[in-house]
């Protein structure tokens, strides 16, 4: 697959020594010549060659000056920076292609588990009389993924994250009542918008986050999302975690979107 486009970086071409040199007419033809040896891998080797290649009239004079800026290679001149851009994309796009096969695989078990019972721990063995209280039940076991929530649903015990009788709170007051603890995702999370960890969510926005279920490969990219810097304007990302959680999967589309245009570039 041939990528569309290289990175163009500002800073590094103001600051060469070689391009200050050039008058306007080389910069332009210049830049003319690295487009045609990216599309097409390599520029002709002839001066008179690149002079048509330049076009708008360009001299002999001209290639040759340009043609010192390539070396041999292909079929004629090629770019040595062009060409580690190009490796660096390939390199780029495997890896795209295994985490996107990753990515899949870990969203089909997590569909898969939604449809299965959430596993309930035994009550408390030595603790409690004859069993008297059956509310009481080991925490959910988290040794395997200590990022993802306990499932959602009957049984679940949530007493370690959710206020007690929060089932009765009406809409309203759960996007105002915080919950007592939280979790490991929930801190995580507070990083992307540099809230403190200590900062309790609501109740509202922690079961969006139950139901969303986030997988430990999702939060490391919107971790990495997060804190890349971007400039201000082309910054899509969400400016609060309620925006964030209503729009978990098009933000996740977003941020590898990202890094794909920015590892290609």
């Amino acid at each position: 697959m041939k990528s569309p486009a290289f990175q163009f970086y500002g800073g590094d071409w103001l600051s060469s020594q070689r391009v200050a040199l050039m008058s306007l007419e080389e910069e332009g033809a210049y830049i003319r010549l690295l487009a045609f040896c990216w599309q097409h891998g390599s520029i002709p080797a002839e001066p008179e060659n690149i002079a048509r290649l330049i076009g708008k009239g360009a001299s002999t004079t001209l290639a040759t000056t340009l043609a010192t800026m390539f070396e041999p290679g292909g079929d004629g001149l090629i770019h040595r920076r062009l060409e580690d851009e190009r490796e660096k994309q390939e390199v780029w796009r495997a890896k795209s292609a295994a985490g996107g096969k990753k990515s899949a695989e870990a969203r089909r078990i997590k569909k898969e588990s939604k449809n299965s019972p959430p596993e309930i721990q035994p009550p408390l063995k030595g603790c409690l009389p004859n069993g008297s209280n059956q509310n009481a039940t080991l925490h959910p076991s988290s040794s395997n993924n200590p990022l993802l929530f306990p499932l959602e649903g009957e049984g679940t015990d949530k007493a370690w994250i959710l206020p007690k009788d929060w089932k009765k709170l009406s809409k309203s007051d759960q996007k105002i009542e915080r919950v007592i603890a939280n979790d490991p995702t929930m801190i995580a999370i507070n990083r992307f918008f540099n809230r403190k960890e200590n900062t309790l969510w609501t109740v509202a926005d922690t079961l969006k986050l139950w139901k969303i279920r986030p997988t430990p490969e999702e939060i490391d990219l919107l971790g990495r999302y997060y804190a890349d810097i971007i400039d201000a304007d082309k910054d899509i990302r969400r400016k609060d975690l309620p925006q964030l959680l209503n729009n978990w999967p098009g933000e996740l589309d977003r941020a590898n979107g990202h890094f794909s245009t920015t590892s290609a570039a």
